[in-house]
């Protein structure tokens, strides 16, 4: 983690303590908020702070530096004197670093809480002033206005007392231990070799930067790599369960399929997300250029029942299907119709204006497209499915393109048959919810 740091703030010398144990235990650099150089590229910053008079020591004078770096985890440790297993206590501390951050910060920093000490022979003669002032008022409290913090001080007051433990540090440095920094790849030639021989379009697109990304693990020596386009993923290379596990870094839907390259992915994949991955079988369709018999595929286009219109994908059917949640994967990977009008192709077919079946590109790649089919639930079993497969084929031959299929079921395959592809072989992908 040499991109990450520990900054501390303190007044006497607790939460150094805390905080330079921590880097001894993980090796990240460990500095004073004083003396804070803060890498504009940071995977983890890690602050410590004590609290004095309401507030954590040094953070608001260090929040504008971190505030203009790209940091992917930031974690506060607040270092104080009262119990911090006290759900009181805890919430003041809260409701303070709220007035401290901004709500977005506030939200996605991870806070942990350690109790530290206080040796009040060491005090400077303000520090003390103030600390008899606060005694007095504390003590003068009626019971049941003596918080969690107030007992604190009244119990400590005047004494040397050592609350540190090293041990709380544990959860901190396993944390930090999950968290690693991945990259997305800019140039898609330093990963070719790893998906040699791979026969899926998703991955030539991602490869010929016309859609989707490309992610790893390091820039440098590169040795496994995750191909991502809409909901589906492909890992090749040497099995990496960082590059698993750091998915929320390059997925950032709910759900997504993930597509290992050989049994031994697979086998990390179960191992690392256990009940989330669903194993599952899909069906890959040869890729063959002169297999489609372009008369049979008219006859059945012909075949469209009567009450039934058929319509290439326009701008306007575009954005219509993007607002249709059974049919929006006919577009839902181009950001907008000038991007479809040139990796994209399809046709729609509707029922009184209204798209009921349809057949259009999932995703684009130099010189094809990869086909989603889809029927509206009560307009199934009436052929339109085979209606407009056979025409966006044509389409597609007719540009040059090639119309590639994948099977996610049987029925998938037979469509495909019928429509004069061969099937290839069956291979294992995983459903992955990762919202459980």
């Amino acid at each position: 983690m040499s991109k990450s740091i520990i900054i501390y703030g303190t007044n006497y010398g607790t939460t150094e303590k805390y905080a330079r144990e921590l880097a001894k235990r993980t090796g990240i650099n460990v500095v004073s908020y004083e003396k804070a150089d803060i890498p504009k590229e940071c995977e983890a910053i890690i602050y410590f702070g004590g609290l004095y008079a309401g507030g954590v020591k040094g953070l608001k004078e260090t929040l504008p530096a971190i505030y203009k770096t790209s940091y992917k985890k930031f974690i506060i440790v607040t270092v104080g004197l009262a119990d911090v297993e006290d759900d009181e206590n805890i919430n003041n501390i809260r409701k303070s670093l709220q007035k401290q951050l901004s709500p977005e910060v506030y939200e996605s920093a991870e806070i942990y809480h350690l109790r530290g000490g206080i040796d009040y022979s060491r005090l400077n003669f303000p520090h003390k002033t103030m600390m008899k002032l606060l005694y007095t008022k504390a003590k003068n409290l009626p019971e049941e206005k003596k918080n969690a913090e107030v007992r604190a001080m009244i119990e400590t007051y005047g004494k040397q007392v050592d609350f540190v433990d090293f041990k709380k540090l544990d959860l901190i440095e396993q944390t930090l231990a999950d968290t690693h920094m991945i990259y997305e790849l800019e140039d898609p030639d330093k990963v070719s070799k790893l998906f040699d021989g791979w026969q899926e379009t998703l991955i030539w697109s991602c490869l010929q930067k016309v859609m989707g990304h490309i992610y790893v693990k390091d820039t440098g020596q590169i040795d496994s790599a995750v191909a991502v386009l809409g909901d589906f993923c492909f890992l090749a290379g040497k099995p990496d369960k960082e590059l698993i596990m750091s998915k929320s870094e390059w997925c950032k839907q709910d759900f997504i399929i993930m597509v290992p390259q050989n049994e031994e992915w697979g086998k990390l994949i179960e191992s690392c997300l256990g009940e989330k991955a669903k194993k599952v079988t899909r069906y890959a369709i040869k890729k063959e250029l002169d297999v489609f018999d372009k008369s049979a595929l008219q006859e059945a286009v012909n075949t469209l029942p009567e009450g039934f219109a058929l319509q290439m994908m326009d701008e306007e059917l575009f954005w219509k299907c993007k607002e249709i949640a059974w049919c929006k994967d006919w577009v839902s990977q181009y950001p907008d119709y000038k991007a479809y009008s040139e990796y994209g192709l399809g046709v729609v077919i509707l029922k009184d204006g209204v798209p009921v079946s349809g057949a259009s590109s999932y995703s684009g790649y130099l010189g094809g497209i990869e086909i989603e089919i889809d029927t509206k639930e009560e307009y199934r079993r009436k052929g339109l499915a085979y209606v407009s497969g056979a025409k966006l084929i044509l389409e597609c031959l007719e540009k040059g393109w090639y119309p590639s299929w994948d099977a996610q079921n049987k029925w998938s395959v037979a469509l495909a048959e019928k429509l004069g592809y061969h099937f290839d072989h069956e291979y294992t992908a995983y459903e992955i919810l990762l919202g459980l």
